[in-house]
Parts: C-alpha cells; structure tokens; sequence
C-alpha cells in the first residue's frame, strides 16, 4: 500500500460519516458496525521517537482499510501501566513482554503501601507526549482529526490483584474484608484520578481503551478491563466489583466492561445494579454471545472475540465470525473489530461485509 497524508488517508467526509454511524449504534439506532484496525506494534519499542514514528505510520495505513475506522492512537504500555505507579519493578520477561511484581504479599502490607505516583507522571504522561509527537509527524493539528485511548485501564480488582499477591488478595475477601475495601477504595481513587488527567490532557479526544478496537468518545463512557472478575463468585463480585464499578461508571457516565474468562454468572448483578453499562467484550467460548444477549438483550453493544479454547470448535476466526453473522439475533448490536494482521483477514472482512450488506443497520 502507498503512504497517504492524513487527509487522504481519513477525508472529512468520511470521518464524519464513520462518526455519525457508530454514534447510531451507541444510540440504538444501528445494530452492526465493523472496523478494521492494525495493531500497534510500536509498545515494544523503547525509544519515544520510534514509538511515535512507527503509531503515526500505523494510523495512515488504518485509513487504507475499508470499515468504520476512526483514526486514533492506541497507547499501548503494557497491561501494568496502572499498577506501575504504585512502586513495582517493572521488566521485561524472557520472551520480551512486560510484567511486575505485586508491592504487597498480605493486608498488613497493602495497608502499609505508599501513596501511588501522580497520574501526571508515568505512561499517562508518557501516552500524552506522544500524541502530540504522532501528530506533529502526521502534520495536523493536536486535539481535532485524531483520537487517542487511555493507557490499558485495568479496573479496580485487575489493578489490585496485580498489587497485592493475587492468590492472598483473594483469600483476603474471606479473611480480612475490610483491608480489600480499603485498598479497593485507595485503588479505585487513582483510577478516577489517572482516567480524568487522561481525558483532560487529550481535550476530551479519548475514544477508549487500548482493547477492544471500538470507538467510544470519553462523553459517552470509558473502557475498562476487568479480568479477575472471572475469579469471583456473584456474592464476591456484589460486595467487592460492583460498588467500585459503580463509582468509575457514575463518575463518567457509562462503562463498557471487557473480561477474556467467565463473567456470565456476573451479568446478572452488573444489569440490576444501576451502573450505565454501555456495552461488553467477551472471549467465546469461555463467555459466550447468548449468555450476554439473554441477560441484556439489545441494551448493550456487544463485540465478540474468538479464545485459544474456540479452536476446539473453530478452524478459524473467520469460521467463527461467520457462525456469529448467520446465527446472532437480529436485534444484537455487534461491534466486529477486525485485525488486518491475521491470516484469514480477507475472509473475515468478506464474511462481515456481506453481513452488513444484507443486514438492515
């Protein structure tokens, strides 16, 4: 593909038409959307020129995909970004990726941890450089054409699971509630802090998270991954999730939830408990389509993505997105986001352009 100006790349016309059709969906007035986004490999990188460089090339080459793709750059530390403000050494493990080590091994020391570093420090700092740099390279002007998502927001128990020795976190909820809240509370207020810098230093120009590949404006709600939810009963999950999902969700008006395991046993509560829950990621076949849609219907947008478990059942994503567009209820709103990295790519775009086609949006 040849390199193309932003402008060529994302013309106004059709920036406005994207925008306007996922805002249907959100709205309810449209029930299927695709996009087709290429990942951004540039979070290995350890060098900020480079990082911004290779996003700003990454963005162009987005625009040459059909699908409704908003230009945006995904800023992509790593899935400990939240977790490094509080102290833990942070490294890269043998096969290159990132991780940390917890900063507390019991209640006592998760009582006794220091205050967590400003939001105006760290990769929130870091992510909001580089959309100034990325846009500088695409020469447009900061804080109009071009979107940018938080870094990866982990939720209150992903973020203090990873802090706190996950196993003696758990056990902590039998044993020693009152310290899981309290930490709870202190972790959930960092959030709140580090979402709200990340909205203001973009001017409002956050679209969500580094995951899923949607476009949700920061006026409608943010994106937040919670994975160690799948670990938890519904009672745990009423008395130890649900007041802290409350309290990111109130604060910013509606939530989309992603989980990779089981959270079906949770959507009951999370659709009883008052919070704005705009939509959902779930990983077939730990979660599945019809656990999410006969809970929530066509309340929610739903967006689906295949597991390593789903080989059992499927020979490929695109057999996979191809029984969800045969067999998804047609009042389901579905959000496919494609990625042009995979090898069934072509198949997967055909399949879901075909969908749309004969589907009424």
């Amino acid at each position: 593909m040849k390199t193309l100006t932003f402008d060529q790349a994302f013309p106004r016309a059709r920036l406005a038409a994207t925008q306007e059709h996922m805002m249907d969906v959100w709205r309810g007035d449209a029930r299927r959307v695709y996009a087709c986004i290429p990942a951004m490999d540039y979070s290995m990188l350890d060098d900020p020129a480079r990082q911004a460089e290779s996003a700003a090339r990454i963005i162009l080459r987005g625009g040459q995909y059909p699908g409704y793709n908003m230009p945006r750059l995904t800023a992509d530390y790593g899935k400990y970004s939240v977790a490094s403000y509080w102290g833990g050494r942070r490294y890269r493990a043998a096969d290159g990726s990132l991780t940390i080590d917890p900063v507390a091994r019991n209640a006592d020391e998760a009582d006794a941890l220091r205050d967590p570093d400003p939001p105006s420090s760290g990769d929130a700092a870091r992510a909001a450089k580089l959309y100034l740099d990325v846009c500088d390279i695409l020469r447009i002007e900061p804080f109009d054409k071009l979107w940018t998502t938080t870094i990866d927001f982990r939720g209150p128990l992903d973020a203090a699971a990873t802090l706190w020795e996950p196993n003696d976190f758990l056990a902590a909820m039998t044993k020693r509630p009152e310290a899981v809240h309290r930490f709870l509370d202190r972790v959930t207020d960092h959030l709140i802090a580090l979402m709200e810098f990340s909205i203001a230093a973009a001017k409002n120009r956050v679209c969500g998270g580094v995951q899923p590949d949607i476009w949700l404006p920061s006026d409608l709600g943010v994106v937040m991954t919670e994975e160690f939810m799948s670990r938890l009963t519904p009672e745990e999950y009423a008395e130890f999730g649900i007041p802290y999902t409350l309290r990111i969700g109130g604060r910013f008006g509606g939530l989309f939830l992603r989980c990779g395991g089981a959270f079906a046993r949770h959507l009951p509560g999370l659709r009883d408990c008052g919070v704005n829950l705009m939509g959902v990621e779930y990983t077939h076949p730990y979660t599945t389509l019809a656990d999410i849609y006969d809970v929530f219907e066509d309340s929610i947008v739903i967006v689906p993505k295949m597991g390593i478990k789903a080989r059992d059942e499927y020979a490929s994503k695109a057999a996979f997105i191809g029984d969800l567009a045969r067999g998804a209820p047609a009042e389901a709103r579905l959000w496919f986001a494609l990625r042009p990295e995979d090898r069934d790519f072509m198949i997967q775009m055909a399949i879901v352009q075909a969908h749309i086609t004969s589907y009424r949006l």
